[in-house]
């Protein structure tokens, strides 16, 4: 006599798995993100992901080589840096590290590691977000932001508090910039009416950007300035905050009159 088995249901898992495991695969090779899988002990890659290719190198250059064989890291102590925090943390997430390219140039990028089992061997598996333009665009706006003769405050919107001034505050204002960290407009009294700034804030939390509305401030000194401002909600790592640019017109308006 022969004895029947009903497999359907281990038929149905092993399916599930292969489309699960497809489906990584697929996520895998197309991501635009560099994937690699390296071997705990010794730091040799052993699988890479096309998305490497934004470095400048392929998947079969750097598999079978480290880090320090491909002479990636700008600064020597680099990979033990991160070998180290991997060491105490059991994993590394979003460590900003600079490398060279394949090609010499400097790339910048945040890269998390966790630890895996490929094989019964244990791994590391690293993912590297490439932030070379975001960090470019950074730069280009804090030069932007540090330069400009205009006066550019930017503050928290929930309770006011100054996050950054530029020098153009300071060259306009009177105040230094590490006296007004922190602090709000109304500690430093700058509003010659309070209740211009009332009306800023009511439009604003009515959805309304400000252009060029002019108002009257008030120095350090205690001396009032005629200016002109501008100002709209924006997000800085999910907090609302609130960007101020103000131009000084007093001269203007003394030649006017």
């Amino acid at each position: 006599n022969g004895i029947l088995f009903d497999i359907t249901g281990r038929k149905h898992a092993e399916d599930a798995l292969k489309k699960s495991e497809n489906k990584l695969a697929i996520i895998y090779e197309n991501t635009p993100n560099a994937i690699t899988i390296s071997d705990i002990k010794t730091g040799i890659v052993i699988d890479a992901n096309r998305g490497i290719e934004w470095t400048g190198w392929t998947p079969e250059e750097v598999i079978g080589k480290t880090p320090e064989m491909l002479h990636n890291w700008i600064s020597p102590d680099t990979g033990e840096k991160i070998r180290k925090i991997i060491e105490s943390e059991k994993k590394l997430t979003n460590q900003h590290v600079e490398f060279y390219k394949k090609d010499g140039t400097i790339a910048q990028a945040l890269m998390s590691s966790v630890f895996i089992e490929m094989d019964n061997k244990p791994c590391l598996l690293t993912i590297s977000t490439d932030i070379t333009r975001l960090m470019e665009t950074e730069e280009k706006f804090l030069k932007i932001f540090m330069t400009t003769p205009d006066c550019i405050v930017i503050s928290r919107i929930r309770d006011g508090r100054v996050i950054d001034v530029n020098r153009g505050f300071e060259e306009i204002s009177g105040w230094k910039r590490d006296e007004v960290l922190g602090k709000n407009t109304v500690d430093l009294h700058v509003w010659a009416d309070s209740a211009d700034r009332d009306r800023m804030v009511k439009d604003l939390q009515s959805g309304h950007d400000i252009l060029n509305r002019e108002t009257l401030v008030r120095r350090k000194d205690g001396t009032i300035l005629n200016v002109v401002y501008s100002a709209r909600p924006i997000q800085i790592d999910g907090e609302s905050c609130l960007i101020f640019v103000l131009q000084d017109i007093t001269e203007y308006r003394k030649l006017e009159e």
